[in-house]
């Protein structure tokens, strides 16, 4: 790149799911919001316009997100040969859990649950053929890559098998929209936000709150995002809130107006959790809401030791009437991501990156 060039990055449709905001969307805008970079954004309704030619020839870099990496390794080296890619990726495609949805795209072996089978190759679009095509294609898309960003140290290990250039840019907070708010309560509110792919993770404390709404009539449980049947079923309805989906863009204020005394974060014990961030838990910390989660990776790496369990129903009850535990809690945690996770530093970051010799 010439001295004084802005670099020019083209940001190639992502969609409006959490993943993609935290991975590609958030970052390059800040990066473009601090006068670094030349930022293009290009919606799937302008790809190959007379205006989107004209972008993607002078662009310096294409960003964009594993997913499309059939437009990567087929339109665009084809069209725009050897034009540098910036490729993202933030789950662990190679050991994914059965009981997730992401299995049907990235499973590759049948998998019974007793006498049931959770995925049959060529019932409910599980296609076990099409799967090790599409991890090998992914794998090539590593190779080609100019760059890899990934959201964590374990995903940056296996990544960088297939391509040494692989950074870690960590989901980060932007503090001009998340911020500790005082509403109103009358119950003790103890929340859970999360997506279709987290069953195997909430299951797990169903009991727990089973006994918890039975013995606690002033606890309300509320639930952001995705309602799990097999989790609800039995839990009495009147202590239950559900707050929908929003758009990504509000998701903060609907975080914020979940009016929580107390989130609480289980995971499944696996491999791939093993590799995900701990997002949920910097968002919940960015509003000063206590948290806890399992105690195991990567909440384990992260989170200090009092926000920590194996044991959700004690946990929850000993901090209930606990406010000075849930204040320290939520302190630190705030304190840690205001320091740790603050999006300006983490756009910098990944803009020095990009931008360093080759």
């Amino acid at each position: 790149m010439q001295p004084n060039k802005k670099l020019k990055i083209m940001v190639l449709p992502v969609g409006r799911d959490g993943s993609s905001y935290y991975r590609i969307t958030q970052p390059y805008a800040v990066m473009a919001r601090q006068g670094l970079a030349d930022i293009i954004f290009v919606n799937k309704d302008e790809l190959e316009t007379p205006e989107f030619w004209i972008a993607i020839k002078e662009c310096d870099f294409v960003a964009t997100r594993m997913a499309n990496s059939d437009f990567i390794l087929n339109w665009l080296d084809k069209y725009v040969p050897n034009k540098k890619v910036i490729i993202d990726i933030d789950d662990n495609i190679w050991d994914v859990n059965p009981y997730q949805d992401i299995y049907r795209w990235h499973g590759t072996q049948e998998v019974r649950h007793g006498d049931k089978w959770l995925w049959k190759d060529g019932e409910s679009d599980f296609n076990i053929r099409r799967n090790k095509r599409r991890l090998e294609r992914d794998n090539n898309l590593f190779r080609r890559a100019n760059i890899i960003t990934v959201s964590t140290e374990r995903l940056e290990k296996l990544v960088s098998e297939y391509n040494k250039n692989t950074k870690v840019i960590y989901n980060s907070i932007d503090f001009n929209k998340w911020k500790p708010y005082n509403l109103e309560k009358k119950e003790f509110r103890v929340g859970w936000s999360g997506g279709v792919s987290h069953y195997a993770d909430i299951i797990g404390v169903k009991e727990d709150f089973e006994y918890l709404l039975k013995k606690h009539k002033n606890m309300k449980l509320v639930i952001a995002g995705t309602v799990f049947d097999g989790f609800t079923k039995g839990l009495p309805k009147e202590q239950i809130e559900f707050l929908p989906w929003v758009d990504i863009e509000a998701h903060p204020y609907r975080t914020i107006l979940m009016n929580l005394d107390l989130a609480f974060i289980p995971i499944a014990k696996n491999s791939f959790n093993e590799c995900k961030s701990c997002v949920k838990w910097y968002e919940f910390a960015s509003i000063k809401v206590p948290t806890i989660a399992t105690n195991y990776p990567p909440y384990s790496d992260e989170m200090p030791e009092l926000a920590l369990t194996d044991n959700f129903r004690e946990k929850i009850e000993q901090l209930m009437n606990a406010k000075a535990i849930r204040d320290k809690n939520a302190d630190y945690s705030y304190n840690w991501v205001v320091k740790n996770r603050n999006i300006n530093n983490e756009a910098k970051k990944l803009y020095e990156f990009i931008s360093k010799p080759s």
